[in-house]
């Protein structure tokens, strides 16, 4: 096992916080960018996400690697901060979403006339979550990993609900 000071191990939670505050930011200025400039932000993030994963399942190949976010290390046995944990199914389950939704936002530039940087910050949420899920070491924080996939699974399911085809 790699240790946690390594710093390959920074791409663990590198992978899950870059498409949340691209998506924090996307939100905040999102309107005053032209559609192009919101599209291409939000497809290099979900591309950097899977570089990222792809540079970490090559490194988990040689053992897991461990984060321990905020350096909350175990102590006596019990831990209570955040730990992550890169091992080869996990990461390879992470870039397998990561590539899904690099895909489903290429494919958005041309299914979806006009849509605001909203459905771009619920699909680099619903990124940040299901690969969160697949890298959680503890069983809180996989929960929490869910409920952020899920709430923004549910946005987006009753996106563009007006329309007929979505029905």
């Amino acid at each position: 096992m790699l240790s946690y000071d390594d710093s390959v191990s920074l791409l663990l939670a590198a992978s899950i916080a870059v498409p949340i505050v691209v998506s924090c930011v996307l939100l905040a200025i999102g309107r005053k960018l032209p559609r192009p400039a919101v599209d291409g932000a939000a497809a290099a993030t979900a591309a950097a996400v899977v570089a990222l994963l792809a540079v970490l399942l090559a490194t988990a190949a040689n053992g897991r690697v461990v984060n321990w976010v905020g350096k909350w290390h175990p102590k006596q046995g019990y831990s209570v901060g955040i730990v992550l944990v890169g091992d080869e199914v996990g990461t390879g389950i992470a870039l397998l979403a990561g590539c899904l939704v690099l895909l489903a936002l290429v494919y958005s530039w041309r299914y979806f006339e006009s849509v605001e940087a909203h459905y771009h910050c619920l699909m680099l949420l619903f990124l940040a979550g299901m690969v969160g899920f697949a890298l959680t070491g503890d069983l809180f924080d996989m929960f929490v990993f869910f409920e952020l996939m899920g709430a923004a699974a549910y946005a987006l399911t009753g996106f563009k609900v007006e329309d007929p085809t979505a029905v």
